[in-house]
């Protein structure tokens, strides 16, 4: 027992060196930066970057998103490599945040200014002109790309006539972000939404996932029951035939899998399966709702089940789409796919509202042109219907997935809502939007 505890201490205590020693503090002056810490010190102009790489990823406690940490990497023409990290409330604004934000725009200026008399900005394995983006794949000129965005942690950039990204390098790579930048100041614009509102193409593919990743699994599991069977069926052909059945059952299940994909592309979503492809527009949704769902055993935090389904208008068939994946922690992109479907159907939802509709929310909240209608919740369930004007709105919050309304001179919440309920998402970036426009956000 002394052993040990003193092979604990030593352990605690060389942590505590490198810890230590890995620590960094940085002074911010006029038109530069400095750097120290134990056996560091340097000194940067800001005009001596020449590369910069910029992450944020959220950190996750049993499942909940808590913090956020922030990763700036530059580099000077002599490859000198400075790394930057910062730890920080979840979308806060920092003193940190705000002088990578001014790093990044006088390197963005000096590539702009370099880029228009002719000279160049290199990536791992990319390089960018005025006039075209250069890379493995070859060269593609600027006037032929259609769109450059990030999803599922890369920079993809699109030619016209393709939905499927031509050009991809990872967000974390130098340059990248300000190769996206850059490369949405200098492509042409689309003008009007007719290609948008008309026809069957679903646009570009922003983000996908495969539902199959345990097929392999299914596969060698599959094989083994047949090798069994085979064995088995020497002895005794009724047991020999089961097992096999019961390998071709797995083995048609992971072939199965196989198959599937679920995919957001600019105006809709999709679905496939090795009967066929399933699409449903942004615009045909009568019914969105995303879950997510933390899973325990025995008191400790297991992962994460997420979960989105898909539902068109009743006069177009009712079509669903459904898809869900089980992880550790959460998944940023599908996140960031939530809030981008939520924010395309509130835009829709938002002109309907503009035009006097009511529209119900949820099944216990509804938007109405002047205000919110709401059910609160009571001993036994909940009351009869509310409204409170937009002007009387003081603020919302969302906490451990429950969102929570408050009206101007009360403490507690006038109602509250599951974040899991259909269509919750879209119809709270309506009342974002209402609440913005009307100048009653806080």
């Amino acid at each position: 027992l002394g052993a040990l505890s003193a092979l604990c201490f030593l352990g605690a205590a060389v942590a505590g060196v490198v810890l230590f020693l890995r620590r960094r503090w940085l002074r911010v002056e006029a038109d530069g930066f400095a750097v120290d810490g134990p056996g560091v010190k340097e000194a940067w102009r800001d005009v001596q970057v020449q590369r910069l790489s910029w992450v944020v990823t959220k950190n996750y406690t049993n499942g909940i998103a808590k913090t956020e940490t922030c990763r700036l990497e530059v580099w000077n023409h002599q490859s000198r490599r400075l790394l930057l990290t910062h730890t920080k409330p979840l979308e806060a604004v920092t003193p940190f945040t705000e002088f990578a934000q001014r790093v990044f725009q006088n390197l963005r200026e000096r590539t702009q200014a370099a880029l228009a008399g002719g000279g160049r900005l290199e990536g791992e394995g990319w390089t960018l002109v005025r006039d075209k983006l250069t890379s493995k794949a070859g060269d593609l000129p600027i006037a032929e790309i259609s769109g450059v965005g990030e999803f599922d942690g890369q920079v993809r950039v699109w030619k016209k006539g393709s939905n499927d990204a031509v050009f991809g390098v990872p967000i974390r790579t130098p340059n990248a972000v300000l190769l996206k930048v850059l490369v949405e100041e200098l492509r042409p614009k689309e003008e009007g939404t007719a290609r948008i509102e008309s026809g069957d193409d679903l646009g570009k593919v922003l983000f996908e996932r495969p539902g199959g990743q345990g097929r392999w699994m299914l596969y060698l599991l599959g094989v083994f029951l047949v090798l069994v069977g085979v064995l088995t069926f020497v002895a005794s052909a009724g047991w020999g035939l089961a097992v096999l059945a019961a390998a071709v059952g797995i083995l048609f299940r992971g072939w199965w899998v196989g198959g599937l994909m679920f995919r957001c592309h600019d105006w809709g979503v999709s679905r496939r399966t090795r009967r066929g492809t399933t699409t449903i527009r942004y615009r045909d949704i009568a019914e969105f709702t995303s879950r997510a769902t933390r899973h325990f055993v025995n008191g400790a935090y297991t992962g994460t089940t997420l979960a989105m389904e898909f539902r068109s208008r009743p006069e177009l068939g009712g079509e669903k789409i459904s898809w869900s994946a089980s992880l550790r922690g959460m998944d940023d992109e599908m996140d960031n796919l939530r809030n981008h479907i939520s924010k395309v159907i509130a835009a829709r939802w938002l002109e309907l509202l503009k035009h006097g509709e009511t529209l119900p929310w949820t099944e216990n909240l509804r938007l109405t042109p002047s205000g919110v209608e709401f059910r609160p919740a009571g001993l036994f369930g909940r009351k009869d219907w509310a409204q409170a004007t937009y002007e009387q709105i003081a603020g919302q919050k969302m906490e451990q997935g429950v969102f929570y309304l408050f009206l101007k001179g009360d403490k507690s919440a006038c109602t509250q809502e599951t974040v899991a309920a259909t269509n919750f998402f879209p119809g709270f970036y309506v009342l974002m939007l209402v609440l913005q426009s009307s100048g009653a956000q806080p």
